[in-house]
């Protein structure tokens, strides 16, 4: 299961007194046999540093390792992951968690699930929605840091050339011109117009439909040539269609080469986002924001604060996956127990944690945004 907040929340309120293991380990989202075996191995190493670990109870979670060990030999469980594992694991048995970005390899050891570094990566949003704007198939995908799929859209028309040709909807697009019995044809331009018009309206009623049924808020990016992207977005009643968008024929593009397109406008939107809670903290008084962990913990203790921010993860080339781009990788060794106190106790009171890429600030001491 990938992470969500439902999860998270489950994971947050565990508080039995047993001995609970941490472990999270960056992985590959596109299989082949040398990347299968090298997450393989990573996991491996973090079993056998964790039995390693004095602070480690064999008696009370030997049951568990047992079974932990069993999946390395599980290669179909290492097959088609996302950027990153999370194993949360106490005497009763584990639970596995693919991560919507890549971490570093940490494990830890408590009487407590380490879970500071999701509410981190929960700050990120679950993905975001690509809409093809085509004359041929249009299509509703939804999409994340390392997947898209095609979404089954109810009601959702065919071509635009098989849905002006349905008798019914032909008839309904016939308007008389003069005398009983005349009518334009579509070959004008102002039929072609208005049977586009009406294509366009049938294709977002049932994107908003869907949407707004299921009360999505992600962000929707549209793919296609600038006049249909435009004609479509009057239509749209959707309130969270970015204003930018992917120029081109989408109808040449798999799932892959969407993602490649949209990914960067999410990432960009993301990026200026961030800042602006950056820019929010500076512009304030002393009164309203605080820094370091004493302070922002009698903030959290007043129940004063709003956005708890962290300065969790970098963009770096160095990563599982190599390449020339950078990518989002979660530091876990800035989340000592310092930080995951802070994050337990800030969502107690209501606060939002806030991931801030690292150089955000002057230093990497936690910062509070304050109600008052």
């Amino acid at each position: 299961m990938i992470i969500n907040e439902t999860i998270f929340k489950q994971l947050l309120q565990t508080n039995n007194a047993d001995q609970k293991l941490s472990i999270y380990l960056p992985t590959h989202s596109a299989s082949s046999s040398q990347t299968v075996n090298e997450d393989i191995i990573r996991f491996k190493n973090s079993l056998k540093a964790i039995r390693l670990d004095e602070d480690y109870d064999e008696l009370e979670l030997s049951e568990t390792m047992e079974a932990l060990e069993a999946l390395i030999d599980d290669v179909e469980f290492w097959k088609h992951r996302t950027l990153g594992l999370a194993v949360f694991a106490d005497a009763h048995g584990y639970e596995a968690v693919s991560l919507t970005h890549e971490v570093t390899q940490a494990h830890y050891i408590d009487e407590r699930y380490v879970v500071s570094p999701l509410a981190s990566m929960l700050s990120f949003g679950a993905g975001y929605f690509i809409l093809e704007v085509n004359h041929t198939n249009p299509r509703l995908l939804h999409a994340t840091t390392f997947s898209c799929e095609e979404i089954n859209v109810p009601d959702m028309p065919d071509s635009f050339q098989s849905t002006v040709e349905n008798v019914e909807y032909s008839k309904e697009l016939q308007h008389q011109s003069g005398g009983t019995g005349t009518f334009h044809g579509h070959t004008d331009d102002a039929a072609i117009e208005d049977d586009e018009r009406r294509y366009y309206k049938s294709i977002a009623h049932a994107v908003d439909v869907h949407l707004m049924h299921e009360s999505q808020t992600e962000p929707l990016v549209m793919v296609g040539v600038e006049e249909r992207v435009a004609g479509l977005r009057k239509q749209l009643k959707y309130a969270h269609v970015l204003a930018d968008y992917t120029e081109g024929s989408s109808t040449s593009m798999n799932e892959q080469a969407l993602h490649d397109h949209t990914y960067p406008l999410i990432d960009k939107l993301d990026d200026v986002r961030r800042q602006a809670i950056v820019d929010e903290y500076e512009k304030n008084d002393n009164t309203h924001v605080v820094a370091g962990v004493d302070d922002v913990k009698a903030a959290v203790a007043e129940h004063r604060v709003e956005k708890l921010l962290l300065e969790g993860f970098r963009r770096t080339t160095d990563s599982v996956r190599g390449g020339y781009d950078p990518v989002i990788v979660f530091q876990l060794d800035y989340y000592d127990d310092s930080i995951e106190t802070l994050v337990r106790e800030a969502i107690a009171q209501g606060a939002e944690t806030v991931a801030l890429s690292e150089g955000a600030f002057a230093d990497k001491a936690p910062r509070a945004i304050c109600r008052f």
